[in-house]
């Protein structure tokens, strides 16, 4: 429940049910790939990771995801 508390929390209104999708697009989509070489799956994370402001470090951070970038990466892959 503490999860999902806090992804309604930062994800307002119809924004979770767009992000989810949209990763989980990408994760289909590259799911042969990750499996035969895992170290894939930080290199997508890398891709579209939230930035954070100058100055913040860390996990948990406030940041912003970058949908688009998600999408065009899933788009990649055949569908």
């Amino acid at each position: 429940k503490t999860v999902d508390r806090s992804l309604r929390t930062a994800f307002k209104g119809d924004a979770l049910s767009k992000t989810f999708s949209i990763m989980l697009l990408l994760a289909r989509r590259a799911a042969k790939t990750i499996r035969s070489d895992s170290r894939h799956a930080y290199l997508l994370y890398e891709q579209f990771r939230p930035e954070v402001a100058a100055g913040t470090a860390g996990w948990g951070k406030a940041g912003e995801l970058k949908l688009d970038a998600i999408q065009n990466l899933a788009n990649d892959y055949p569908a």
